[in-house]
C-alpha cells in the first residue's frame, strides 16, 4: 500500500457516532463534521464530539454505482456502519448493493466487532456463501484499535467475523500491542493460521494498518510500538503499512532518527 490513504473512494451513506474508547477522544471525523462544510453533518457534534445522534442517508445508496472503475471504498468513515443506532435493515441494504458491484473493494471499519459479527452472519446467510468466490468476496471486515485492551476485546471477535478478508487499524497507536496472545498450549498469534479441534481453525488477519495520531492535540506514539507491530506482521508474512508516525512520534534510541523532513524525533 503506498500513498496517503487506504482507500480510493469513501462512501458515508451512514454519518454520525458515540465515543467508545480513548482512541475516539480526538476523532479526526468528529473535528470534520464539527466544521460544518456540509449541510449534512450540522448538529451531529457539539464541542468538536460526536453527540451519539446518528443519521442513515439512503440517498447516497447509489454513489457507487456511479464509478466506472474499479475502486478500494471506505465505508462509513463519518460514523461506524455498526453503530447500535443504525438499524440492521439499512445495512442488510448496503451489504445488497456491495454484492452487485463485485468490481470494487469495500473496507468497513468498525470499533463495534460484537455487531458487526452478528450481522455479518445475518447477512451472509441471507445472500450466500462466506468465501473468496461468494458475493461477499469483495467485503473486507476491520477493527480499529489502539492499545492491548482494545486489541484484546475487538481482534478476536474480527477474526470469528466470516469476511473474505479482515484488517486491522492500529491508529491512533497509543500503546504498545503485541500480536501474540497466551492459550493452554502456549502463545499463539492472531496472525497465523492454527488448527483447532474438530477440523476447525482460525484465519488469521490479512493485512495491519500502523499508525500515530494526528493533529494539533496528538498524543505521543513511540515509534518502538510501530516497529514491533511491523515485526510482528513480517515474521508472519502479514501485509502491513506504517500509515504515519503521528504529531508526537517519541523514540528510546540514540541513533540518529529523524522525520522525512530531517527534523529530529522528541526523545524520552
Amino acid at each position: 500500500m503506498s500513498g496517503g490513504a487506504w482507500w480510493t473512494k469513501t462512501w458515508n451513506p451512514v454519518i454520525g457516532c458515540s465515543p467508545v474508547s480513548a482512541g475516539c477522544d480526538h476523532c479526526w471525523a468528529a473535528g470534520q463534521a464539527h466544521r460544518g462544510m456540509h449541510a449534512a453533518h450540522r448538529g451531529l457534534t457539539r464541542d468538536g464530539r460526536w453527540t451519539g445522534e446518528v443519521r442513515c442517508l439512503p440517498e447516497r445508496l447509489a454513489e457507487p454505482f456511479r464509478w466506472r472503475t474499479p475502486q478500494r471504498v471506505a465505508v462509513a468513515l463519518m460514523g461506524d456502519l455498526f453503530h447500535e443506532r443504525v438499524p440492521p435493515e439499512f445495512i442488510a441494504t448496503l451489504f445488497g448493493a456491495m454484492a452487485m458491484l463485485p468490481q470494487h473493494t469495500f473496507m468497513l471499519l468498525t470499533k463495534r466487532p460484537e455487531r458487526m459479527h452478528s450481522l455479518f452472519e445475518w447477512v451472509a446467510d441471507a445472500l450466500g456463501p462466506r468465501n473468496a468466490s461468494g458475493p461477499l468476496s469483495n467485503i473486507w471486515a476491520g477493527v480499529s484499535i489502539e492499545d492491548q485492551p482494545t486489541a484484546d476485546l475487538r481482534i478476536p471477535l474480527l477474526l470469528q467475523t466470516q469476511a473474505a478478508r479482515r484488517f486491522v487499524s492500529y491508529e491512533p497507536a497509543l500503546g504498545e500491542v503485541d500480536f501474540f496472545y497466551e492459550t493452554e498450549i502456549g502463545p499463539l498469534s492472531w496472525l497465523k493460521r492454527h488448527w483447532l479441534m474438530d477440523d476447525q481453525y482460525t484465519t488469521p488477519l490479512d493485512w495491519v494498518i500502523v499508525g500515530g495520531e494526528s493533529g494539533p492535540r496528538a498524543r505521543p506514539c513511540d515509534v518502538a510500538w510501530i516497529r514491533s507491530a511491523v515485526e510482528d506482521c513480517q515474521a508472519a508474512g502479514v501485509p502491513v503499512w506504517v500509515k504515519q508516525l503521528g504529531a508526537d512520534p517519541l523514540c528510546n534510541d540514540y541513533d540518529r532518527e529523524v522525520h522525512d523532513d530531517g527534523t529530529l524525533f522528541r526523545q524520552r
